[in-house]
């Protein structure tokens, strides 16, 4: 396999389209496959544009990545797995996880009449860890036990947990009601205010409060005028 991506501007979508062009149905190469899904999913939390250049330390990762895959070329695989003159043929199964991928592989294990072994790689499957907290913890979960459908159980016991629930809680978030529009118009100095004073002032049954609160606006009034000018 070979590419051009030194003549090109790495990017997120140069990325996907050198990704799509491995093709491995049986998953021979799938250590290769799985770091390339891994820098994929480091792009996307990355929340880059398809056509937006990727930071230099990302470049430099892939392009040392895309030089290693010219030694695929270089990769026989035998059709023919078995051994001539087999006495015992057993298939074995393998699996491992991390916290970014985990994977499982097929082994064909051969044994002749002269006590010849071979061990062939049949087929494997990888897949990259998601970064949501249901599949961090089956993943964790997989190191040491294959439950069926343990997706549903684990998202069942994680609504469940409350000690969970207290760590994935988030904060109330006060609702602010809209400022009134006499807040947010333009107007001259004091014009608002006068409005505001006398409508406020209007609900006192005193005389006596109407003229100390006008007076006291008409004080600041000219107050701040001096100011301003």
């Amino acid at each position: 396999m070979t590419s051009n991506c030194d003549s090109l501007i790495v990017t997120k979508k140069s990325v996907i389209s050198t990704i799509a062009r491995i093709f491995d149905p049986l998953g021979l190469i799938g250590p290769v496959i799985s770091r390339a899904k891994i820098f994929l999913q480091s792009l996307w939390q990355l929340k880059l544009d398809w056509n937006y250049p990727l930071p230099s330390n990302l470049v430099y990762y892939w392009k040392s990545f895309i030089d290693s895959l010219e030694s695929i070329n270089c990769l026989n695989i035998p059709r023919y797995c078995l051994l001539d003159k087999s006495i015992r043929i057993e298939l074995h199964g393998l699996s491992d996880s991390s916290e970014k991928a985990y994977g499982a592989a097929l082994y064909l294990r051969c044994i002749n009449s002269s006590g010849q072994i071979s061990v062939s790689l049949l087929c494997s499957k990888s897949k990259v860890a998601q970064l949501k907290s249901a599949d961090a913890t089956l993943t964790n979960i997989r190191n040491s036990f294959w439950i069926p459908s343990a997706r549903n159980v684990v998202r069942k016991i994680l609504r469940t947990c409350i000690t969970c629930r207290k760590v994935s809680a988030k904060g109330s978030q006060q609702l602010m009601a809209d400022l009134p529009a006499a807040r947010v118009t333009a107007c001259r100095v004091f014009s608002q205010v006068y409005s505001r004073l006398i409508k406020v002032n209007n609900t006192f049954p005193l005389i006596s409060c109407k003229v100390d609160a006008w007076f006291s606006y008409r004080v600041l009034q000219i107050y701040y005028s001096e100011l301003l000018d």
